[in-house]
């Protein structure tokens, strides 16, 4: 049933030669006057159609998620349209197949099993080729597709639409495609069918688009959130002060992840036997990988502290321990000190780390263990060896990871080794925490705001001497 309205009305008077007007004027004056209210009340149609469209782009920014987009414009389309049949397929691009997301008067049995391949069928069709079909009666047109059912497709009228987006590139890519058949009137879809759905379209690949990008928005804030988690959680693994730290001993630590969280590590440890162990690691890779073996090395050296207080046999047990849990794809380089606070008797060892930078008895010296494979790597059986020294009040040890030397300007110039004996030099007299304090205010300044190349860990040591 065809609801009426009136659009105004004609009022003709004064013909030219005050004739009356016959039967045949009147029918072809009313036959112009309906075509003149069919055009107007297309034109009042598109128009209504056109703000409609209009309104959507507010509707479609306020929506989150995908299904209630696809619901929404279900409703719509079958508002604008007047249809009884509504599909929203979606490509899946590991099997090339598309599935019904939505969709109205189709049964749910249909929907749940439909898939069709790219290629094949009127779907298929569009969404390889990109390309709307109109298609005026789908009976004439079925030879150019696979066979199908034709049984709900009383008009058979049917309009396909590509969802279409732009890639990165500049390529087009098919998201997925729209199809509506079935319009209540009876009649074929048009041109103004194929633009109005053709808008749709359009919008609702924006709005698609929009909420893949909130949720990936989403996504990496929540991933951020995690990371922050996981660097605190990391960090509250790291000593903040160093318990049972003889008075005649000063240290400080820093340390730093190129990303959230790292595998550097550092700790400080009164030995059974009443000496200071000082130690710092850094676990190879980045990551959270690293982090749990940075967290397992650290639990390991506070066991095997208490089995032995030599630092050689130390780094041997961290070897086995290391060798034993973890995979062939990762190692740690490590280094100790460990300083008799009484005498200012110390040794070093060192597992595969850089040199140990000393500032003793009023000269620059650099420490180096001979040999020393890292942490977890050369098998069983390996061992090290420790290297003697003597502190004085005063002198001071500063341990780093590769973090420093390795660290690049815009330039793509190290830090080096050369500069950090420079830097070491140039700061006498400052105490453990403005030492290490500094030398991270001089990578930084060296990167100049960009990016941290790898972990970095500065901890520094000196040696009061025995107090009268």
């Amino acid at each position: 049933m065809f609801h009426q309205r009136s659009l105004g009305g004609v009022v003709i008077y004064n013909t030219d030669d005050n004739r009356m007007m016959n039967a045949d004027i009147l029918e072809l004056l009313n036959f112009l006057l309906n075509g003149f209210s069919a055009a107007l009340r297309v034109a009042y149609n598109y128009q209504e159609k056109l703000e409609t469209i209009k309104a959507l782009e507010g509707l479609i920014a306020r929506l989150d998620n995908q299904d209630k987009l696809l619901e929404e414009m279900v409703d719509i389309i079958k508002r604008l349209l007047k249809v009884e049949r509504i599909s929203f397929l979606t490509v899946d691009g590991d099997s090339r197949t598309l599935s019904i997301k939505k969709s109205y008067g189709i049964r749910a049995d249909v929907v749940r099993s439909m898939q069709i391949p790219i290629g094949e069928g009127i779907s298929g069709y569009v969404a390889e080729t990109g390309e709307t079909l109109r298609i005026d009666n789908i009976e004439e047109s079925e030879s150019k597709f696979k066979k199908r059912s034709l049984e709900h497709y009383f008009n058979r009228s049917l309009l396909s639409v590509p969802l279409i987006t732009t890639g990165s590139d500049g390529s087009l890519k098919v998201l997925g495609v729209i199809n509506v058949n079935n319009k209540t009137n009876g009649l074929t879809f048009n041109q103004q069918d194929q633009q109005m759905l053709e808008s749709i379209a359009h919008l609702v690949v924006a709005a698609l688009t929009n909420i893949d990008l909130t949720n990936a928005k989403h996504e990496h804030d929540l991933l951020q959130q995690q990371l922050d988690n996981a660097r605190d959680v990391q960090m509250a693994l790291l000593p903040r002060k160093f318990s049972n730290m003889p008075s005649e001993i000063d240290m400080f630590a820093k340390s730093e992840p190129a990303i959230q969280i790292g595998g550097d590590f550092f700790d400080g440890i009164k030995l059974p036997d009443g000496r200071w162990l000082a130690a710092i690691g850094d676990v190879s890779g980045k990551g959270m990988s690293a982090a749990i073996i940075m967290a397992m090395s650290r639990i390991i050296l506070r066991t095997v502290v208490h089995e032995t207080s030599e630092p050689a046999k130390i780094m041997e047990r961290m070897h086995e321990y290391l060798s034993r849990d973890i995979s062939d794809y990762y190692f740690v380089t490590m280094q100790i000190v460990v300083i008799d606070p009484a005498t200012g008797a110390a040794e070093m060892v060192s597992a595969g780390h850089g040199p140990l930078l000393g500032r003793i008895g009023g000269s620059l010296v650099q420490l180096e263990s001979k040999g020393g494979f890292p942490l977890a790597v050369g098998g069983t059986g390996v061992t090290f060896e420790s290297v003697p020294f003597r502190v004085q009040a005063g002198d001071q040890l500063l341990f780093f990871t590769d973090g420093l030397p390795e660290e690049y300007d815009p330039n793509h110039e190290m830090f080096g080794f050369e500069r950090t004996k420079e830097l070491f030099t140039a700061s006498r007299g400052l105490p453990p925490k403005d030492l290490v304090e500094r030398f991270f205010g001089a990578a930084e300044q060296w990167r100049a705001g960009g990016d941290a190349h790898d972990d970095l860990t500065i901890m520094a040591v000196e040696y009061r001497g025995v107090t009268q």
